[in-house]
């Protein structure tokens, strides 16, 4: 999230879509999976931690303007075919759209319908034993 007084912050920017595709705006790397610097006073500047190091200044973005530091979550956190990304964009999205705004909710997720973010959220939420907090137990291997 972006920090308005402080030069960093960390996490997902806001509008990131679990699909979208990012690349260095200075060197053109695809900066998707991996650590990207975004700008927050330039809109959707994008710099890969090389070019950030370097200082690099292109266009009206210079270097001391305020950043946070992306990464994707692409693991999974309460089943294994739900990244903690897509989990963060469901609940976003019912918080935006309302409870029960499963087509809303899924075209924020991007990469599920609504029919299985429904399921998902019975499933995993109204499911669990802690309800209204999903099962914070579970475990993954590592792939």
């Amino acid at each position: 999230m972006p920090q308005k007084d402080g030069k960093r912050g960390q996490g997902a920017a806001p509008g990131d879509e679990v699909g979208q595709k990012f690349h260095c705006d200075n060197c053109q790397a695809n900066v998707t999976d991996g650590v990207r610097i975004s700008c927050n006073e330039c809109a959707e500047f994008d710099l890969c931690t090389t070019c950030f190091s370097r200082g690099i200044e292109l266009g009206s973005h210079k270097n001391d303007h305020s950043y946070r530091v992306v990464t994707r979550h692409r693991f999974p956190i309460f089943t294994e075919d739900w990244s903690a990304d897509e989990e963060l964009l469901l609940i976003d999205g019912l918080r935006q759209f309302g409870m029960g705004n499963w087509k809303d909710a899924a075209e924020n997720v991007g990469t599920k319908t609504k029919e299985e973010c429904e399921q998902h959220y019975l499933d995993v939420f109204v499911g669990s034993d802690s309800w209204p907090l999903p099962a914070m137990d579970r475990e993954f291997e590592n792939k």
